[in-house]
């Protein structure tokens, strides 16, 4: 690991990093400890699939061929916006 001298850290630091691991114990972690600015959330799909499956096989029907999730942002677009103002 390359060590930057503490003046030459600065400008790094200052970059807001994003991410897209938005897992309570990782991504979501390391906004609130300020090592990332934002990342995406992505909720688990695995009980929604199950409960699709479910409904086809009582149905005798086939699910859609795609599904879509909403993924949203942590921290929130409007506190995202309230930080970058107080920045």
């Amino acid at each position: 690991m390359i060590e930057l001298p503490v003046a030459e850290r600065k400008p790094w630091l200052d970059i807001p990093f994003l991410g897209c691991d938005g897992v309570r114990k990782t991504g979501q972690e390391w906004v609130r400890t300020g090592q990332l600015r934002a990342t995406v959330v992505i909720p688990p799909m695995a009980g929604h699939a199950l409960e699709m499956l479910v409904k086809a096989i009582d149905s005798g029907s086939m699910p859609a061929e795609r599904t879509l999730c909403s993924p949203r942002s942590f921290p929130a677009i409007a506190d995202l916006g309230a930080l970058a103002a107080g920045a």
